[in-house]
């Protein structure tokens, strides 16, 4: 459970630094106005100061057999512990079961009401660069990337092309 935790808490803050550094303002949001992202280097694990808000979609298990007793999607010990440690608000902007998942993400690309994070397939990854939903974030990597992130990173590179 703690692998799982640490696993979570990592994936979270790795997409929570994209986000945070793929454009010069943070996303408009009903939480308050918008703020410029600060010329000092952040640490890309550590806590940041001011909140940051990520929309994600969610797999959900319909019998809930994968939350714990008293937990929902909504409030639960891992959103708990990334606000936290973190200072991430992980907000749910859908939930589908795994069976539609595909189906999902299609619609979500489609309609370019995208979460700021998700997995996808090639196929629709080639959809997202024709409609100009993805953002190169190679400078983002380059300047707040942490040498773990670059290493893991290289390593599954090297991987890749030596197939």
């Amino acid at each position: 459970m703690i692998k799982k935790m640490d696993a979570c808490v990592l994936v979270v803050s790795l997409i929570a630094v994209t986000v945070n550094f793929s454009s010069p303002y943070f996303r408009e949001s009903p939480m308050g106005p918008t703020k410029t992202i600060s010329d000092t280097a952040a640490d890309p694990l550590g806590k940041y100061e001011h909140p940051v808000s990520i929309r994600l979609g969610y797999v959900v298990d319909p019998t809930g057999a994968d939350l714990s007793r008293g937990e929902t999607l909504e409030k639960n010990m891992w959103k708990t512990m990334i606000k936290q440690n973190l200072n991430i608000d992980v907000q749910v902007l859908w939930q589908v079961s795994k069976e539609n998942l595909g189906q999902k993400i299609d619609l979500a690309i489609a309609s370019n009401d995208l979460p700021d994070a998700m997995i996808v397939n090639q196929v629709q990854l080639n959809e997202m660069i024709k409609a100009g939903e993805i953002e190169d974030l190679t400078e983002a990597y380059n300047s707040s990337a942490s040498p773990e992130i670059k290493k893991s990173s290289i390593a599954q590179t090297d991987w890749l092309w030596n197939k």
